[in-house]
């Protein structure tokens, strides 16, 4: 089943930092307001452009991997789908605990089908994110 982790508004700090790579692809960085979170995605920015500056609304759910194939089968995403302007559903592959300035943070690397994201935040929020478990992000404006 699909488990919320978290709703917050990030603002985009920095795009192609190392130079266009892809016509169609950007990677992202951004920072979260309430959490904090440090995230470093790609997007399809010809679907979705995106301009440093901006303000978005970041959704994230995950869906452990044993249960992903029967919420695909029956077809569990089409409601979150629809309350986003970019969906993007993708794999945990992997978490690294670190530790900085006496507070313990996680950072959560996953693809979405060769675009990638990391995603660092502090370890006492989202806690339930497993490697191999899948993850939802949404954004909207």
């Amino acid at each position: 089943s699909i488990q919320y982790q978290c709703n917050d508004i990030i603002k985009i700090l920095s795009k192609d930092p190392d130079g266009k790579l892809y016509e169609k692809v950007s990677r992202i960085i951004a920072q979260s307001y309430y959490l904090n979170m440090e995230l470093w995605f790609d997007i399809n920015s010809h679907l979705f452009p995106i301009y440093v500056g901006d303000s978005l609304n970041l959704s994230i759910y995950t869906i452990s991997d044993e249960s992903f194939n029967s919420t695909i089968k029956d077809n569990q995403f089409s409601y979150l789908v629809d309350k986003y302007e970019y969906f993007m559903i993708g794999k945990v592959f992997n978490i690294i605990t670190s530790i900085e300035r006496e507070t313990s943070f996680n950072l959560i690397y996953a693809s979405f089908g060769g675009l990638l994201l990391k995603l660092k935040v502090k370890k006492k929020y989202l806690k339930s994110f497993l490697p191999n478990s899948h993850l939802c992000l949404g954004l909207n404006r």
